[in-house]
């Protein structure tokens, strides 16, 4: 199970294969070594390892700066009146830029690695100046009622952090372990479509 395909639909079998392995009690997934810089807690088992195929995005705000600048106008009050009445639109049109760039949405970062454990999903992102590890805790994910998995996007939502998603071929497996861990025998209804006779379109 954690020598983990590339092909779509062999990876959609992985995680229907995965979902079922660990709805029986006592099952376990094997152990896998990690990245060397990825330092695991004792009990923390590390249990998939996957170098690229995925992308990754947080749900936020983006932080918007606005400058202003002072005009100092001479002249007729006629032209005065004109330009304040310019000015007023170009500010509100500045303002209505702002707001929708401001405006929360997904925010994709470039991901290099992702590794799942028994207690944490880290992901590797690559930044400007690099690239950082950052790990989310399962014990930190929020009951929605809605499912983390749909077709083959991962959506968790956190207690203390932003959403995040993760996508691609894989993503399917990395919810259907990540459910297990986070919610245990009730997994099936946060992936429901790998329970049953559901298949990949």
């Amino acid at each position: 199970m954690n020598d983990l395909s590339t092909s779509r639909t062999a990876a959609w079998a992985q995680a229907v294969s995965a979902h079922q392995h660990l709805l029986q009690p006592g099952n376990r997934l094997r152990r896998v070594t990690p990245p060397p810089t990825v330092i695991v807690e004792a009990g923390e088992d590390v249990v998939g390892v996957i170098p690229d195929g995925l992308t990754f995005a947080r749900h936020g705000r983006a932080q918007v700066m606005a400058s202003g600048a002072t005009t100092v106008l001479v002249g007729p009050p006629s032209a005065a009146a004109g330009f304040l009445v310019s000015e007023f639109a170009l500010r509100g049109y500045r303002r209505r830029q702002a707001q929708r760039a401001a405006a929360p949405r997904w925010w994709p970062a470039l991901l290099r690695h992702t590794v799942i454990t028994s207690r944490r999903l880290w992901c590797e992102i690559i930044t400007d100046t690099g690239s950082r590890w950052l790990h989310f805790a399962y014990d930190t994910i929020v009951d929605t009622g809605h499912p983390i998995l749909a077709g083959d996007v991962l959506t968790l939502t956190f207690l203390d952090a932003e959403p995040l998603q993760i996508r691609g071929d894989l993503a399917p497996w990395c919810a259907a372990v990540i459910a297990h861990f986070r919610f245990g025998q009730d997994a099936p209804r946060h992936v429901p479509t790998l329970h049953g006779t559901y298949t990949l379109h």
